[in-house]
Formats: structure tokens, C-alpha cells, sequence
């Protein structure tokens, strides 16, 4: 094997690595893009959710609430002798 044969073996090997580096980056170019798809349809799923439980909590009267609650502190208060 003469030197000729060497810088060529030497350049293919150089050449390999720089392919397998840049089939890396693209595998990992699309992984990323794959787990960040995956990210924003769980939020875009967690938005939904969301917005079903504010659409089923809506129909609550917060007023009516608080006047049951000051209604019973009152009740509570008044026979407790205060």
C-alpha cells in the first residue's frame, strides 16, 4: 500500500464521519420537531380541558354563594352569643 492508497483511505474515512455527523443532526433535527409536536397537542388538550370545566363551573352564582356563606357566619356568630 503506497501512500496514495493511504490519503485516499484517510479521505473516505473523514468523508464517513462527516455523513454520519450530519445523519445525526438530522435524526436529531426530527426527533426535536416530533417531541415538540407532541407538546403542543398536549397543550392544545389542556386548553380544551379547560375550557370544558370553566363552561361547566359557569353556571355557578358566585353571589349566591357568598350570601349563603355570610347568611351561615351569621347564623353561627349570632347564637354563639357575640
Amino acid at each position: 500500500m503506497d501512500s496514495a492508497d493511504l490519503d485516499e483511505l484517510e479521505e473516505d474515512s473523514v468523508s464517513q464521519r462527516e455523513i454520519s455527523a450530519d445523519l445525526i443532526s438530522q435524526w436529531e433535527a426530527e426527533l426535536l420537531q416530533e417531541k415538540l409536536q407532541e407538546l403542543l397537542h398536549a397543550i392544545d388538550d389542556t386548553k380544551m380541558q379547560v375550557r370544558r370545566c370553566s363552561c361547566a363551573l359557569a353556571p355557578i352564582d358566585i353571589l349566591h354563594i357568598k350570601k349563603r356563606s355570610h347568611d351561615f357566619n351569621t347564623l353561627l356568630f349570632s347564637s354563639s352569643g357575640h
